[in-house]
């Protein structure tokens, strides 16, 4: 029998894996060389830098000897920072000197010989921070007027109707209006909302003709009795009650030279629940041309023809929403919501 001191030198590192219902747990075992081992063995002690054996540390982890210059086995244990999960591994039985990045998953983690953590996509970073801060508004971007309605308008005047929190901008009389000074003509541009509540037997109007947004070069919103008064373009929409054009919407363009144009559209057979968004867009179509368009759902309405005007650099600066100023008269639908109001330049 060796004396203790030399069994200490001749001693071997074995790593057994006991397999339970749950999990594969590595357990150690030190076997002290006391016979047995070949004198001649010429890897007696030897330390390979590139794979130092596996040593216990004193909290339970493993971690591995320092090896000399000469290539023996001395110093002492290297175990800080070093996880059971990282001094082993599968396959051939060779350790990684890396370390564990807090955060990050170990099956999604590949420890470098540096110690770096190299993360593959989908992994769990734990404490990955990003952009603080709301991501910016998508409606409206870069609007001119760009209005939930569901509150007072930060700028423009309002008479009559209820804001509704989170919903919008509801009519309860005829008379009912918002009015915008733009603060500038606007050339081209496109205007948007969406309405709920219209339907061929809408109230209020007038004589079944129900105007409910314009735009004018005059702050009056006044287009003239017979069509020569401010420029305009206004959609409006015809009742049942309609002597002629039942259930339609129209669209109107013009410039104050009585050549005002009113197309339509075909019956639209809406009910009062539906939410639809209504578009019109205008600009100059050619160098004698200006040109209204009536948008309802992302699609362009079926007009019986287009609505030109005849003066392609007329532009406007006053939005009216709910009735227009017509005659001094009031044209307004009851009980119909106007929401997300959008005003876009063009030009």
């Amino acid at each position: 029998m060796r004396s203790l001191p030399r069994a200490a030198e001749r001693g071997r590192l074995y790593i057994g894996r006991i397999l339970s219902a749950s999990a594969i747990a590595p357990v150690l075992f030190w076997f002290w060389a006391c016979g047995g081992a070949p004198d001649n063995d010429s890897d007696s002690g030897a330390c390979d830098p590139g794979a130092p054996p596996i040593c216990a540390c004193e909290d339970g982890t493993l971690g591995r000897l320092m090896c000399a210059a000469d290539s023996s086995a001395a110093g002492p244990c290297a175990c800080e920072g070093t996880s059971t999960s990282d001094a082993t591994s599968t396959g051939a039985g060779e350790a990684s000197t890396g370390t564990t990045t807090s955060g990050t998953t170990a099956a999604d983690s590949t420890t470098t010989a540096a110690g770096s953590t190299d993360t593959d996509a989908g992994t769990d970073t734990g404490n990955a921070t990003g952009t603080t801060g709301a991501p910016e508004d998508a409606f409206c971007p870069g609007g001119l007027v760009r209005e939930r309605l569901d509150e007072a308008p930060a700028f423009g005047e309002v008479v009559g109707g209820s804001f509704i929190p989170g919903v919008g901008w509801r009519t309860t009389s005829p008379a009912d209006q918002i009015a915008w000074d733009l603060g500038q003509t606007v050339r081209a541009g496109s205007l948007s909302f969406k309405v709920t509540g219209i339907h061929a037997d809408v109230g209020g109007c007038l004589m079944g003709v129900c105007y409910y947004v314009g735009l004018f070069d005059e702050a009056s919103g006044d287009k003239g009795t017979h069509y020569d008064g401010a420029a305009s373009i206004e959609s409006r929409f015809h009742t049942n009650q309609q002597e002629n054009f039942h259930d339609v919407f129209k669209l109107q363009a013009g410039i104050g030279d009585g050549q005002l144009l009113e197309p339509l559209t075909p019956a639209i057979g809406w009910s009062p629940a539906e939410t639809h968004t209504i578009r019109v867009d205008w600009g100059p179509l050619s160098p004698t041309q200006g040109r209204a368009w009536l948008y309802i759902d992302d699609q362009e309405a079926a007009l019986n023809y287009p609505a030109f005007y005849s003066d392609p650099d007329v532009a406007w600066r006053y939005l009216l929403l709910g009735t227009t100023n017509y005659k001094g008269l009031d044209w307004g639908m009851i009980d119909v919501t106007y929401s997300d109001l959008c005003l876009v330049v063009h030009e």
